[in-house]
């Protein structure tokens, strides 16, 4: 019995340290609203600059939209509107120009906005900052 009990409260101890209150952060709620493309990182021979108020992103949660303002000359993503859909911590936006959309790991940590498109890779991290 006591074999018993002691292989039930690891079983329960295992269960509950494997649970995903971790992703609680990454939901659609926390995404909904405006954001300002703040800083552009990359292992790319010219960082790309961008001020504040350049580029702002507007997500709305219903339906799924992500609307752009861009006033940079070479955007990320043009002035425009684009469908999005969340999948764990992966982000996708409709690409119009391919049927491949764009993928992107995010977080989101207080009000800061982390968009990975695998920096593994010489990818850019986009950060932006909620308004």
């Amino acid at each position: 019995m006591k074999n018993y009990t002691i292989s039930l409260v690891i079983i329960l101890f295992c269960c509950y340290a494997c649970s995903n209150d971790d992703d609680s952060n990454l939901n659609e709620n926390n995404l909904d609203g405006e954001w300002n493309l703040a800083e552009i990182l990359c292992y790319c021979d010219e960082i790309p600059t961008i001020n504040e108020g350049e580029q702002v992103w507007e997500f709305e949660t219903t339906p799924q939209n992500l609307k752009v303002v861009n006033a940079v000359s070479e955007p990320f993503l043009t002035s425009g509107d684009y469908g999005y859909t969340l999948q764990g911590d992966s982000l996708f936006i409709d690409n119009p120009d391919s049927t491949i959309p764009y993928k992107y790991k995010f977080s989101i940590e207080s009000d800061t906005l982390r968009l990975e498109d695998e920096p593994e890779l010489d990818g850019l991290i986009l950060i932006l900052v909620r308004n």
